[in-house]
């Protein structure tokens, strides 16, 4: 037993150490996981003092901060931890290790371990893995054997009874079913709480994103979803794009059929970089799209591949789904955008003729490409207004059979952003200019409490991405964002950001609020067996938990003297049962008689361990036995007087 108690500090820090390796790459954690292991081979040093103890201390600090300092291999992290992370834990894994070569370190034990737990508490401000969750646990079973071993005090499971046992088991079934309700049912209460908060306090936004072909002429109206789609920490870097349409024919646009050109793996870590990634956190797996800006330079995701087609859009696998990306942006693209094809200058027979007589009259003798977008994007800004009321006047052009651009184009100036997008893309191609029609999100809406943004399906949007030689291809947005309909809000209102906030740091720093609790409670539960050791010892019914009474230490004693020592691995029970077996018969005084060793020892067992019985009665009964059981120094004084 003696051997299993030394070994369990050293086993615990040696799994936190191997974590902190494993989470950051750092070497140097290697080295504190074998000095941490070292510790079950050789005897601990007894003479540390409290400075020398103060010393490693600052020393463990000092190399964590030079450990900092020096490159290191990319670990599984999605990033690297923030120095203040890194010397926190790193100082405190080193510091833990050489306390288990310690005998009986300022603190003791649960400080030991509580360095460990900072180590998983510097790890979880980034995103491990399964490797964090696999270091946790054994680490967490680990202290909690340690702790108990290292009580003296605390009955063998031997001599726990079936209450007990049942009360363990039941503890664990209820906490478990409790965190498993509470992983299933959070998300899906957070979105009807934040729905419900929003429709309370907000101020629509209207867009528009539709999944496949788009259908200009079956849209009613767009109906307003508050839903969450991602959030975003750092720059977007420009409108996220979804899909990308080619072909328009009597008011619906369709894209050509995804044929990956390639698959990209985009498992490793953006380490390389001054500026720290983008990233964007997906609300929900519903869809198999990696919404990005066309200019992303550097790419991560989980999953850690993805599939890319030729004009840029990227997919995750059939069996897979975005969770998370983090990107840089920059001037030349990672994921190259296919050159124009005929498909880009192509408009339809039935109303290219107009689209081209539109276009001449817009643009004028303009000759250079850039003009005539301009020239196009001003006048659609000026004369047509951002709307979804138009209702009946679709209604009148559709029995008239009217294209529904050449309609928003010639007799009613109301639409929304695919009629601005599409307008333009086609009076683009009329002007001799390739182009597609774009949709995805367009971020607009900050939390105002912190650095992030929050894409709801509010903020879906279509857009154009024309092509010029002398620059490649380059995004225009023509819808009017001046207006009070197209405009999203652009703060959350303060009680829905509260509330997403504390959400949205569970899901960002999930790990660090799980050992940030854990640390606390493990420190509360120290400070409370502190305070109440320290207190005067309890005259309740029970017996008092800071160590053996006094009665019981006397019997021990007097048993000692007679040749009986209890051994260090032996219940007391077992040792009852050894003493009534050899104490000698002369030893045994006349009210003795009534009240073995045995006995004693048994009843303070079953008060010890199981609340049964009365403490003044049971040391009233010890102490009628010492003064009736003869000590072998008075036995020999007896002697010598007969």
């Amino acid at each position: 037993m003696r051997i299993v108690r030394r070994a369990l500090p050293g086993l615990a820090i040696a799994v936190a150490a191997l974590v902190f390796g494993a989470v950051t790459g750092d070497r140097f954690a290697y080295v504190a996981a074998a000095l941490a292991l070292a510790s079950l081979m050789r005897k601990r040093l007894t003479c540390v003092s409290t400075p020398v103890q103060a010393l490693f201390l600052i020393a463990s600090g000092i190399l964590a901060m030079a450990m900092d300092a020096l490159p290191a291999e990319p670990g599984l992290a999605d990033r690297p931890l923030r120095s203040v992370y890194f010397v926190l834990a790193g100082g405190s894994v080193l510091f833990a290790a050489l306390r288990t070569h310690i005998h009986k370190p300022e603190g003791g034990l649960p400080v030991t371990l509580g360095l460990g737990l900072l180590v998983f508490v510097g790890c979880g401000s980034v995103i491990a893995g399964p490797v964090y969750l696999v270091g946790l646990v054994p680490y967490a079973l680990l202290c909690f054997a340690a702790l108990r071993a290292e009580d003296r005090s605390a009955p063998p499971w031997s001599a726990l009874g079936r209450r007990h046992t049942t009360a363990l088991v039941t503890s664990l079934i209820v906490a478990g079913g409790m965190t498993a309700g509470l992983v299933l049912a959070l998300p899906t209460w957070y979105e009807h709480s934040t729905a419900w908060m929003l429709k309370r306090w907000k101020r629509h936004a209207h867009a528009g994103f539709h999944d496949g072909p788009i259908a200009l002429t079956s849209l009613e109206g767009l109906l307003l979803s508050d839903e969450i789609v991602m959030r975003i920490e750092g720059p977007p870097g420009g409108p996220l794009r979804g899909n990308v349409y080619q072909h328009y024919a009597a008011g619906y646009w369709t894209g050509s059929r995804f044929e990956p050109q390639s698959t990209v793996h985009t498992g490793k870590p953006l380490w390389n970089s001054a500026e720290p990634p983008t990233i964007i956190r997906y609300a929900s797996t519903e869809s198999d799209r990696f919404f990005l800006p066309r200019e992303v330079a550097a790419l991560q995701t989980e999953p850690g591949r993805a599939r890319v087609n030729a004009v840029g859009v990227v997919r995750a696998f059939p069996d897979e789904r975005p969770e998370i990306v983090r990107f840089h942006t920059g001037p030349r693209g990672r994921f190259v955008v296919a050159e124009p094809t005929q498909d880009d200058v192509l408009l339809p027979a039935a109303i290219a003729t107009e689209l081209e007589k539109i276009a001449r009259e817009w643009t004028g003798d303009t000759a250079d490409p850039e003009a005539r977008l301009e020239a196009l994007q001003r006048r659609l800004e000026r004369d047509y207004t951002y709307s979804l009321s138009f209702e009946q006047e679709r209604i009148r052009s559709r029995e008239q059979s009217v294209d529904p651009i050449l309609h928003f184009l010639q007799e009613d100036p109301r639409g929304h952003c695919e009629f601005f997008a599409s307008a333009l893309a086609l009076l683009a191609r009329a002007s001799a200019v390739p182009a597609r029609l774009v949709t995805g999100y367009r971020p607009a809406e900050r939390n105002p409490f912190a650095d992030y943004w929050v894409v709801r399906k509010s903020h879906a949007h279509a857009w154009v991405e024309v092509y010029l030689p002398a620059r490649g291809w380059v995004t225009l947005d023509p819808s009017p964002l001046h207006s009070s309909e197209a405009r999203p809000r652009e703060t959350t209102h303060w009680l829905p950001a509260l509330f997403d906030l504390a959400l949205f740091g569970w899901q960002r720093n999930g790990p660090l609020v799980l050992t940030g609790l854990l640390t606390f409670v493990f420190m509360a539960i120290q400070v409370i067996r502190l305070v109440r050791g320290g207190g005067p010892r309890s005259r309740r019914r029970g017996v008092a938990q800071s160590g053996p009474p006094a009665y019981l230490e006397a019997l021990l004693g007097r048993l000692r003297d007679w040749g009986l020592p209890r051994r260090d691995t032996e219940t007391l029970e077992a040792y009852a049962q050894r003493v009534a077996a050899t104490v000698p018969a002369e030893a045994i005084g006349s009210r003795a008689q009534s009240c073995s060793a045995q006995h004693l020892l048994l009843r303070y067992a079953a008060l010890r361990y199981g609340d049964v019985g009365d403490d003044e009665s049971l040391k009233a009964a010890f102490q009628g036995w010492l003064a009736s059981a003869r000590s072998p120094a008075t036995q020999s004084r007896s002697r010598d007087g007969l």
